[in-house]
């Protein structure tokens, strides 16, 4: 606007143009200096307004995984609750096989007291973990969201292997695969072709 009025005068325009000019930069001017602040102003609260949104957001992550977070502890103990009854008959089953002299139930016999006395002990200490990665959570010392388990990978389709006669008289199995080496895997204890 400056440089118009300047242009004006250069050109030798009539002073009730030029006064007119004047007139009209002054008011620009003046409104320039009055909306400046104002802007100013709307820039900081806009700001403002972000930075809560963005905490606001945040915090409703932080709630949503720490109640997440806590059903999958109580999930966890349900579970153990359950599974309890199972192996205490399992236990009762396999100890009177046990004892009966059916010598194959003493593995799983094993394995279901192990589990018996391991699982409550590590579901105890899980459930833990998970309510203190809540409050990790809810203080800001975790992130605001958990890591999401990656894809499966997808399945690779293959044919059945089938046995081959090698030159020894002894089977064997070839496993096609069509990405990269096959591998051949003898059976020794193979005595007929199935």
């Amino acid at each position: 606007m400056r440089s118009t009025l300047q242009r004006l005068a250069r050109e030798g325009a009539q002073d009730p143009v030029l006064v007119a000019a004047e007139i009209a930069l002054d008011t620009a001017e003046r409104r320039v200096s009055t909306l400046q602040p104002a802007l100013a102003e709307a820039e900081k609260l806009l700001m403002l307004l972000e930075s809560q949104l963005a905490e606001t957001l945040d915090k409703t992550a932080r709630n949503k995984t720490a109640s997440e977070c806590e059903q999958m502890a109580l999930d966890l103990e349900t579970i153990a609750q359950e599974i309890d009854p199972i192996l205490q008959r399992m236990i009762a089953v396999t100890g009177r096989a046990f004892a009966g002299e059916i010598w194959d139930s003493n593995g799983l016999h094993i394995y279901a007291t192990s589990s018996k006395m391991q699982i409550p002990l590590a579901v105890e200490m899980l459930a833990q973990a998970m309510r203190e990665h809540s409050v990790r959570v809810l203080d800001g010392r975790a992130r605001a969201t958990l890591l999401t388990p990656a894809a499966p990978r997808a399945a690779v389709e293959t044919t059945p292997a089938e046995p081959t006669t090698g030159s020894s008289g002894i089977y064997t199995y070839h496993t096609p695969n069509s990405n990269g080496p096959s591998f051949v895997t003898p059976n020794a204890f193979a005595k007929e072709k199935f």
